[in-house]
Protein backbone atom coordinates (compact mmCIF):
# COMPACT_ATOMS: atom_id res chain seq x y z
CA UNK A 1 0.00 0.00 0.00
CA UNK A 2 3.06 2.62 -0.05
CA UNK A 3 3.21 2.83 -4.21
CA UNK A 4 1.50 6.17 -4.51
CA UNK A 5 -0.62 4.08 -7.36
CA UNK A 6 -2.12 2.33 -5.15
CA UNK A 7 -3.21 4.33 -3.00
CA UNK A 8 -4.72 6.50 -5.63
CA UNK A 9 -6.42 3.16 -6.78
CA UNK A 10 -8.41 3.30 -3.36
CA UNK A 11 -9.22 6.54 -3.72
CA UNK A 12 -10.99 5.80 -6.52
CA UNK A 13 -8.60 8.99 -8.20
CA UNK A 14 -7.52 8.40 -12.05
CA UNK A 15 -3.68 7.55 -12.45
CA UNK A 16 -1.47 8.65 -15.00
CA UNK A 17 1.51 6.18 -16.59
CA UNK A 18 4.22 6.40 -18.16
CA UNK A 19 4.17 3.32 -21.38
CA UNK A 20 6.98 1.22 -19.93
CA UNK A 21 5.37 1.56 -16.20
CA UNK A 22 1.88 -0.33 -17.45
CA UNK A 23 4.05 -3.85 -18.41
CA UNK A 24 5.98 -3.27 -14.90
CA UNK A 25 2.99 -2.90 -12.96
CA UNK A 26 1.37 -5.65 -14.75
CA UNK A 27 3.72 -7.95 -14.03
CA UNK A 28 3.99 -7.22 -10.24
CA UNK A 29 0.28 -8.21 -10.38
CA UNK A 30 -2.28 -6.13 -10.72
CA UNK A 31 -6.08 -7.47 -11.37
CA UNK A 32 -6.78 -7.28 -15.06
CA UNK A 33 -8.90 -4.24 -16.25
CA UNK A 34 -6.99 -2.19 -13.32
CA UNK A 35 -4.38 -0.42 -15.54
CA UNK A 36 -5.39 -0.23 -19.36
CA UNK A 37 -3.47 1.62 -22.04
CA UNK A 38 -4.82 3.29 -24.89
CA UNK A 39 -2.09 4.18 -27.35
CA UNK A 40 -3.24 7.01 -30.16
CA UNK A 41 -3.87 10.42 -30.23
CA UNK A 42 -6.80 12.94 -30.86
CA UNK A 43 -10.11 10.51 -32.67
CA UNK A 44 -7.93 7.27 -32.35
CA UNK A 45 -7.99 7.03 -28.41
CA UNK A 46 -11.15 8.78 -27.95
CA UNK A 47 -12.82 6.45 -30.52
CA UNK A 48 -11.14 3.20 -28.67
CA UNK A 49 -12.51 4.28 -24.94
CA UNK A 50 -15.60 5.29 -26.38
CA UNK A 51 -16.58 2.08 -28.15
CA UNK A 52 -15.21 -0.39 -25.28
CA UNK A 53 -18.31 -2.50 -24.10
CA UNK A 54 -16.27 -2.44 -20.39
CA UNK A 55 -16.28 1.42 -20.35
CA UNK A 56 -18.97 3.31 -18.88
CA UNK A 57 -17.41 6.47 -18.42
CA UNK A 58 -14.39 8.15 -19.36
CA UNK A 59 -13.25 11.80 -17.64
CA UNK A 60 -10.33 13.69 -19.32
CA UNK A 61 -7.90 15.29 -16.96
CA UNK A 62 -4.67 17.26 -16.75
CA UNK A 63 -1.79 16.65 -14.41
CA UNK A 64 -3.09 19.40 -12.36
CA UNK A 65 -6.55 18.26 -12.21
CA UNK A 66 -5.51 14.93 -11.07
CA UNK A 67 -3.57 15.86 -8.15
CA UNK A 68 -6.66 17.04 -7.13
CA UNK A 69 -8.35 13.87 -7.32
CA UNK A 70 -5.93 12.12 -5.60
CA UNK A 71 -6.56 14.34 -2.43
CA UNK A 72 -10.41 13.58 -1.97
CA UNK A 73 -10.20 10.64 0.21
CA UNK A 74 -7.29 12.38 2.60
CA UNK A 75 -10.12 15.55 2.31
CA UNK A 76 -12.69 13.45 2.21
CA UNK A 77 -11.54 11.75 6.11
CA UNK A 78 -10.98 15.67 7.42
CA UNK A 79 -14.01 17.48 6.88
CA UNK A 80 -17.56 17.57 7.99
CA UNK A 81 -19.49 16.00 10.52
CA UNK A 82 -23.19 14.53 10.05
CA UNK A 83 -23.73 14.07 6.61
CA UNK A 84 -20.01 14.37 5.22
CA UNK A 85 -19.25 11.71 8.76
CA UNK A 86 -21.04 9.15 6.03
CA UNK A 87 -19.58 10.14 2.86
CA UNK A 88 -16.29 9.12 4.82
CA UNK A 89 -17.88 6.18 5.55
CA UNK A 90 -18.77 5.38 1.83
CA UNK A 91 -15.23 6.85 0.86
CA UNK A 92 -13.61 4.46 3.10
CA UNK A 93 -16.12 1.53 1.92
CA UNK A 94 -15.05 2.16 -1.78
CA UNK A 95 -11.52 1.38 -0.60
CA UNK A 96 -12.41 -1.74 0.95
CA UNK A 97 -13.82 -3.01 -2.65
CA UNK A 98 -10.69 -2.07 -3.88
CA UNK A 99 -8.76 -3.98 -1.66
CA UNK A 100 -10.90 -6.76 -1.58
CA UNK A 101 -10.45 -6.89 -5.02
CA UNK A 102 -6.89 -7.60 -4.64
CA UNK A 103 -7.43 -11.15 -3.00
CA UNK A 104 -6.36 -12.56 0.39
CA UNK A 105 -4.34 -10.08 2.33
CA UNK A 106 -5.89 -6.92 1.04
CA UNK A 107 -6.55 -3.97 3.40
CA UNK A 108 -6.08 -0.56 4.15
CA UNK A 109 -2.82 1.53 5.41
CA UNK A 110 -3.29 4.79 6.25
CA UNK A 111 -2.28 7.82 8.51
CA UNK A 112 -4.53 10.31 10.50
CA UNK A 113 -3.57 13.10 12.58
CA UNK A 114 -4.61 12.67 16.48
CA UNK A 115 -6.02 14.99 19.02
CA UNK A 116 -3.70 16.79 21.12
CA UNK A 117 -3.44 19.73 23.10
CA UNK A 118 -4.91 23.30 22.08
CA UNK A 119 -1.29 24.58 22.49
CA UNK A 120 0.10 22.05 19.94
CA UNK A 121 -2.78 22.20 17.25
CA UNK A 122 -3.47 25.64 17.14
CA UNK A 123 -0.16 27.53 16.36
CA UNK A 124 0.37 24.59 13.30
CA UNK A 125 -2.81 26.26 11.81
CA UNK A 126 -1.93 29.97 12.51
CA UNK A 127 1.92 30.18 11.96
CA UNK A 128 3.96 33.07 13.13
CA UNK A 129 5.39 33.38 9.19
CA UNK A 130 1.66 33.56 7.94
CA UNK A 131 1.98 30.67 5.21
CA UNK A 132 -1.25 28.88 6.37
CA UNK A 133 -3.05 32.34 6.47
CA UNK A 134 -2.03 33.32 3.28
CA UNK A 135 -3.00 29.65 2.00
CA UNK A 136 -6.70 30.40 3.40
CA UNK A 137 -6.83 34.01 1.98
CA UNK A 138 -5.62 32.44 -1.91
CA UNK A 139 -9.29 30.63 -1.50
CA UNK A 140 -10.73 34.29 -2.41
CA UNK A 141 -8.26 34.60 -5.35
CA UNK A 142 -10.18 30.76 -6.74
CA UNK A 143 -13.45 32.16 -5.99
CA UNK A 144 -12.76 35.20 -7.86
CA UNK A 145 -11.19 33.46 -10.76
CA UNK A 146 -14.55 30.85 -11.10
CA UNK A 147 -17.18 33.63 -9.73
CA UNK A 148 -16.11 36.68 -11.48
CA UNK A 149 -16.53 38.69 -7.94
CA UNK A 150 -14.24 40.67 -6.19
CA UNK A 151 -12.94 40.16 -3.03
CA UNK A 152 -9.93 41.76 -1.83
CA UNK A 153 -7.88 38.94 0.09
CA UNK A 154 -6.26 41.66 1.67
CA UNK A 155 -9.61 42.66 3.87
CA UNK A 156 -10.17 39.10 5.22
CA UNK A 157 -8.48 38.48 8.92
CA UNK A 158 -7.25 34.43 8.85
CA UNK A 159 -8.73 32.98 12.22
CA UNK A 160 -8.39 29.46 13.19
CA UNK A 161 -8.78 27.36 16.75
CA UNK A 162 -9.44 23.72 17.65
CA UNK A 163 -13.31 23.33 18.44
CA UNK A 164 -13.07 20.57 20.91
CA UNK A 165 -16.66 19.91 20.79
CA UNK A 166 -16.66 18.71 16.91
CA UNK A 167 -12.83 17.57 17.38
CA UNK A 168 -11.69 19.16 15.10
CA UNK A 169 -9.57 22.83 13.44
CA UNK A 170 -11.35 25.37 11.61
CA UNK A 171 -10.10 27.63 9.67
CA UNK A 172 -12.33 30.81 8.84
CA UNK A 173 -11.56 34.29 7.05
CA UNK A 174 -12.87 37.40 9.13
CA UNK A 175 -14.02 40.02 7.28
CA UNK A 176 -11.60 43.13 8.07
CA UNK A 177 -14.22 46.25 7.92
CA UNK A 178 -17.67 46.55 6.41
CA UNK A 179 -17.69 45.71 3.53
CA UNK A 180 -19.73 44.67 -0.16
CA UNK A 181 -18.51 41.88 -2.70
CA UNK A 182 -19.92 42.11 -6.21
CA UNK A 183 -19.77 39.53 -8.88
CA UNK A 184 -21.89 39.40 -11.72
CA UNK A 185 -25.85 39.61 -11.40
CA UNK A 186 -25.09 40.42 -7.83
CA UNK A 187 -23.42 41.37 -4.40
CA UNK A 188 -23.09 40.67 -0.49
CA UNK A 189 -22.80 43.06 2.30
CA UNK A 190 -20.08 41.81 5.13
CA UNK A 191 -20.41 43.20 8.41
CA UNK A 192 -17.33 43.97 9.72
CA UNK A 193 -15.83 40.40 11.76
CA UNK A 194 -18.07 38.60 9.73
CA UNK A 195 -16.77 34.99 8.89
CA UNK A 196 -16.49 32.63 5.80
CA UNK A 197 -15.99 29.16 7.38
CA UNK A 198 -13.07 27.49 4.88
CA UNK A 199 -11.91 24.41 6.40
CA UNK A 200 -11.98 22.34 8.76
CA UNK A 201 -9.73 20.04 10.00
CA UNK A 202 -10.61 16.33 12.13
CA UNK A 203 -8.63 15.06 14.44
CA UNK A 204 -9.27 12.09 15.77
CA UNK A 205 -8.48 9.30 18.87
CA UNK A 206 -7.33 5.85 17.93
CA UNK A 207 -10.66 4.71 19.43
CA UNK A 208 -12.91 6.98 16.95
CA UNK A 209 -11.03 6.20 13.61
CA UNK A 210 -10.87 2.18 14.25
CA UNK A 211 -15.05 2.46 14.68
CA UNK A 212 -15.08 5.02 11.34
CA UNK A 213 -13.14 1.83 9.66
CA UNK A 214 -15.68 -0.63 11.20
CA UNK A 215 -18.63 0.99 9.84
CA UNK A 216 -16.55 0.99 6.63
CA UNK A 217 -16.63 -2.79 7.09
CA UNK A 218 -12.84 -3.61 7.49
CA UNK A 219 -11.90 -6.01 10.00
CA UNK A 220 -9.61 -5.13 12.99
CA UNK A 221 -7.85 -2.62 12.87
CA UNK A 222 -4.15 -1.99 14.39
CA UNK A 223 -2.67 0.97 14.64
CA UNK A 224 0.93 2.98 15.65
CA UNK A 225 1.89 5.81 16.87
CA UNK A 226 4.85 7.69 17.65
CA UNK A 227 5.69 8.35 20.94
CA UNK A 228 4.03 11.52 21.57
CA UNK A 229 0.78 10.11 20.33
CA UNK A 230 0.29 12.91 17.78
CA UNK A 231 -0.03 10.95 14.93
CA UNK A 232 -1.49 7.33 14.15
CA UNK A 233 -1.01 5.16 10.87
CA UNK A 234 -3.96 2.49 10.72
CA UNK A 235 -3.92 -1.21 9.03
CA UNK A 236 -7.20 -2.63 8.48
CA UNK A 237 -7.82 -5.97 6.51
CA UNK A 238 -10.48 -5.55 3.92
CA UNK A 239 -12.44 -9.39 5.27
Amino acid sequence: MSDPAVQALVAGSPVRFHREETRTRAEAGFPPGVINLVHGRGETAGRALAEAPDVSEAVRTKARDASFELMRLKLDLRSGTGVLRARKTERLRQARAVCAAGGPGGGILIGVDRVKDTAVLEPAYDDPLGVTAAFNRNLLLHVNALLGSDFAPARWRHVAFYNAAASRIEMHLASDGVQTVRWPGGERRFADGERLHTENSYKWTPEAFEALLREAGFGAATHWSDARGWFSVFWAPAA
